[in-house]
């Protein structure tokens, strides 16, 4: 057996020597491409360096600019066909040299354009490089647009699915609808993701003959309990959660050759997701010992991503239970592994949760310190994305002007061949006329100068007034969190409850304020705000910190932007109307809440607001309330007719109109 093995690994390596061999012995001696020959020797070295799959580290530097000159040549007097095979040896380089680099997510683009080479099978190699780039860079929206071009492709070149021409469709449909459920996950559209995990679903139900197709049915199960969390509907994802682990215990347990630490991690997870109802629900140390768990079977299977999330819970946990300590503990683990890997998403958390966790502790100064490290990293990652897309656009841009200088260059030589005597005269002519209106584009080209500098004058100032403006919204927005952070702590410290009470309003009415500078700072209108988010987002905050856990948010409001006054009254008189009803209005836990807004005329619209609890009694107690003259002042605020109606439960109806600006 010994001898054997000694051959085989003889037989490889003389193997790989011969490969190298060969390359080397393929190599053309000089990069400069002047005829067809040298061309075809070039090609005949590209092509066995990538039958190889040598990587192009090895290769000298020369490589890069010998296929250059190679494109260079093809682009003048070689064919479509030619030109592509070309590209591709770039883009394969540079892949290989630099993975998914802007220069190599434009060459896979560029290749994609041409019909001929979606007939050849190297572009199931671009396209795959190509999804995984956007998958990895989170540019869903270019992910989304490629899946369809991604999986036609592998139904017609049958790799790598089945043998038949039914499997190849078959079994490309479902990868299809396996990548439109986890992207439409990321992009968290979960109505969605659930509608394409429940198809994959039923099918895994339909072929299910062997552990791994009930390993990945638990793993769909799991999937669409989380799409449900992820809206908050508990019960949903409980049912799915449960189900994940019936499959396990009934289809999977207790097997022969299966990796047991694996799948107990994996039960650890789906028990970890339940836990985070619990979390929601408050009931802390049902969750803790369940989070331990996870907690060490993950860092025995080395999933970072889980121990990140688990040691991110456990810390907000600890917070909530108004231990800081405890919570910094596991947030200096999670600054621990970030280190060697980069994890922004989860820093930006970190840094933010820290930050609470010394403010809980009365450490202000040390507060404020991460308090500006999680906004400087924030717009860091913001300038990141611009300069990606501005590196893209340089590229192309690039790219192109090169493309279309040698394409002219390969139109002058074939000019050049056919000129003769009259074409030699009529481009004398053409050069004279050219001059003359040279001539005559001098005399206006000083006026011309001044136009184009005042415009880019005016431009310049307008980028600078708009940067101004989203660092003011900015700063306003992070000046009213510090103020409400400070208010916070004032109301722990304090022991008189009425005084708390009325600070934690005061809480209420600063956050809707910062929340409409917030959305104006990540908006492109920086004076209008979208109602519908606004009004969605302000009202799930308020019942989400209500100790009241069933009030329902019902929510009927039109896509419309409105100025910056209207959307920060409106939400003042939101944060008001939803204090006074989880205040008086509900008897049990059980209630209803309503929101509507809609338009009845060109900027005239109405606002209602509505519960299903007990009414109010206007004659005799809150007539004359604060919160009833706070409601009063803030409609006439935007000039607008308030209506009471106080039957099965309160109702106000708001009608205003916008002043035109």
């Amino acid at each position: 057996m010994k001898k054997i093995i000694a051959i085989l690994f003889f037989i490889s390596i003389s193997t790989s020597y011969g490969q190298i061999k060969l390359l080397d012995s393929l190599k053309p001696t000089s990069v400069i491409i002047k005829n067809i020959s040298q061309f075809r020797a070039a090609v005949a070295y590209f092509e066995e360096a990538i039958k190889n799959k040598r990587s192009e580290h090895n290769f000298p530097k020369s490589h890069l600019q010998l296929a250059k000159n190679c494109l260079e040549w093809s682009q003048q007097y070689g064919k479509e066909e030619s030109i592509l095979r070309i590209k591709y040896y770039l883009f394969h380089y540079y892949n290989n040299q630099y993975k998914a680099t802007p220069e190599t997510i434009y060459r896979a683009k560029d290749l994609l354009t041409f019909n001929k080479f979606l007939e050849m099978e190297e572009s199931m190699y671009v396209l795959f490089v190509l999804k995984l780039a956007y998958n990895d860079s989170k540019q869903y929206d270019k992910l989304l647009k490629l899946l369809p071009i991604y999986y036609d492709q592998q139904k017609k070149f049958g790799k790598p699915f089945g043998e038949t021409d039914e499997d190849k469709i078959v079994e490309a449909e479902q990868g299809l609808i396996d990548a439109y459920a986890h992207l439409y996950y990321n992009i968290k559209n979960y109505k969605q993701a659930q509608k394409y995990f429940k198809l994959q679903l039923k099918y895994l139900k339909s072929i299910e003959s062997h552990y791994s197709i009930s390993y990945t049915r638990s793993s769909c199960e799991n999937n669409i309990g989380l799409s449900f969390l992820a809206e908050k509907k508990n019960d949903s994802a409980l049912f799915y959660f449960n189900s994940a682990l019936h499959t396990i215990n009934t289809k999977i347990l207790g097997l022969k050759n299966i990796n047991t630490t694996y799948l107990k991690h994996f039960i650890n997870v789906i028990n970890a997701n339940k836990a985070t109802i619990d979390i929601a629900n408050k009931r802390y140390d049902t969750a803790l010992p369940i989070l331990d768990k996870v907690l060490k079977s993950s860092k025995e299977t080395k999933e970072t991503h889980v121990l990140l999330s688990t040691y991110f819970d456990l810390a907000k946990i600890y917070y909530y239970k108004k231990n800081g300590t405890y919570s910094l503990k596991y947030l200096d683990s999670i600054f621990a592994i970030i280190k060697s890997s980069k994890n922004d998403k989860m820093m930006v958390k970190s840094l933010n949760l820290k930050a609470k966790n010394l403010m809980l502790l009365g450490k202000i100064s040390e507060a404020n310190t991460f308090f500006t490290r999680h906004k400087n990293l924030i717009d860091a990652i913001e300038q990141e994305k611009t300069n990606k897309i501005y590196t893209e656009g340089t590229i192309k841009l690039d790219v192109e002007n090169k493309t279309n200088q040698l394409l002219e260059s390969k139109k002058v030589i074939l000019q050049k061949e056919k000129v003769g005597f009259y074409q030699k005269i009529g481009i004398g002519l053409l050069l004279f006329i050219i001059l003359s209106m040279l001539f005559v584009y001098k005399k206006f080209n000083e006026k011309t100068k001044i136009i184009q500098n005042q415009k880019v004058i005016t431009e310049k100032s307008l980028k600078q007034k708009e940067v101004l403006l989203k660092e003011i919204h900015h700063r306003v927005k992070n000046n009213l969190q510090l103020i409400s952070g400070l208010l916070y702590l004032q109301s722990v410290k304090h022991e008189n409850s009425k005084v708390t009470a009325m600070i934690d309003e005061s809480q209420k009415h600063i956050n809707s304020i910062a929340l409409v500078h917030e959305m104006l700072y990540k908006d492109d209108a920086l004076s209008l705000v979208s109602m519908e988010k606004y009004l969605n987002e302000l009202g799930a905050s308020l019942l989400q910190v209500s100790p009241q856990e069933k009030i329902k948010y019902k929510k009927d409001i039109i896509d419309v932007n409105l100025p910056i006054d209207y959307a920060t009254t409106l939400g003042l008189i939101l944060n008001e109307l939803v204090t006074n009803s989880l205040k008086y209005a509900f008897t049990s836990q059980n209630g209803t809440i309503s929101v509507h807004l809609k338009e009845v005329n060109s900027n005239e619209y109405i606002f209602t607001y509505s519960d299903n609890g007990k009414g109010c009694d206007f004659e005799n107690k809150t007539k004359n309330t604060l919160g009833q003259k706070l409601i009063k002042m803030l409609a006439e605020e935007i000039e607008a007719d308030l209506t009471i109606k106080n039957e099965n439960g309160l109702t106000y109806i708001f009608n205003f109109k916008t002043r035109i600006k």
